[in-house]
């Protein structure tokens, strides 16, 4: 039994590796022995048969995750906090397949496998052994990780955390790109899908500003006695918003309904990066299941994957461009 860490109920000291240690008979707290010896009788004895009895469960030594300082069980392997290894993996490591130069970790599949030769782990996340033959659901990380191609440790991780300890990660790519960043991993129904809902939020801010803000902005000018042909300068807007604000509740409404379909598009953007992840992996099964169902030979299997999986980077910077100008071309008509 380990007891490193844990402090003498005599003399207060924490023990060491190196330390004589006896434990009480009664209670089972561990004591240097000249300690126990000295003091003739175990250093808890006035709590023996009570509530406050000597408990190793409440005395365990913790142990504390290496990445977010979490403290855990001392024979516990990953974090209950982050659901990382609790043994710091070293990074710098490169796995050589047997007979081989080092596998590229970069490479999809095929000639570089995503995973070592015989299950060897993903680059960089040893600690996790996390082979090609894994289980997730019905499917193997082996045939995830064919579907994903393109930075597949880093999904594997995402994916493994999710299904074993519920570890959520924001994609940062999906919320800044949007239904760009959809379409590059090729989910096309979804990505369009948010296209589709975006263009009509920039559709709807334009009939708003032209409809509804231009004309409470148009009364302001007048009131002001300001050409609309004039260059409106900070304080010539901040003479402008006033004079709405005078204007009364319902011509504020009018000025600030375009804004509505802003702070839509900013939700929108946030449930994305806080879904995409798990939407990745539901899609990335449905692909592995799709081509394993009914199962094709090896070659038509690998076909399979390269046309359903993958990235599509064309149509991701299409959208990028097009997602740009939705974001800006409201604001000519406003």
């Amino acid at each position: 039994m380990n007891y490193t860490g844990l402090e003498c109920p005599v003399c207060g000291k924490a023990f060491t590796e190196q330390d004589d240690i006896v434990v009480c008979p009664e209670c089972g707290a561990p004591h240097h022995r000249e300690c126990y010896t000295a003091h003739g009788r175990c250093g808890c004895a006035e709590t023996h048969g009570t509530d406050q009895q000597w408990d190793r469960c409440h005395h365990a030594v913790k142990k504390n995750c290496p990445f977010c300082q979490g403290q855990n069980d001392e024979d516990a392997s990953f974090c209950s906090h982050c659901g990382r290894p609790l043994t710091e993996p070293n990074t710098q490591q490169q796995q050589t397949p047997p007979g081989g130069a080092p596998r590229d970790p970069g490479a999809p599949y095929g000639p570089g496998v995503p995973f070592g030769p015989s299950g060897q782990p993903f680059p960089g996340q040893g600690a996790f052994h996390i082979s090609p033959n894994d289980p997730i659901e019905d499917v193997t990380y082996g045939d995830m990780a064919k579907v994903v191609r393109s930075n597949v440790p880093f999904y594997m991780l995402v994916f493994y955390r999710m299904k074993n300890f519920n570890r959520k990660r924001f994609n940062f790519a999906a919320f800044l790109f949007g239904p760009a960043w959809f379409l590059y991993r090729k989910q096309y129904k979804g990505g369009f899908l948010y296209l589709g809902i975006n263009m009509a939020l920039s559709a709807i801010s334009i009939l708003l500003s032209k409809f509804c803000a231009a004309p409470v902005m148009e009364a302001a000018y007048q009131s002001l006695g300001i050409p609309s042909s004039a260059i409106i300068t900070n304080d010539t807007m901040n003479q402008v918003v006033q004079t709405i604000m005078n204007m009364g509740i319902g011509s504020i409404i009018l000025f600030l309904l375009p804004w509505i379909t802003t702070v839509a598009s900013f939700v929108l953007a946030i449930i994305a990066g806080v879904k995409a992840n798990k939407w990745y992996m539901n899609h990335c099964l449905r692909i592995a299941r799709e081509v394993r169902n009914p199962t094709p030979s090896p070659v038509e299997q690998d076909a399979l994957y390269e046309k359903k999986g993958g990235v599509n980077i064309a149509l991701a910077m299409i959208l990028i461009a097009i997602n740009v100008a939705l974001t800006y071309v409201p604001t000519l008509f406003s």
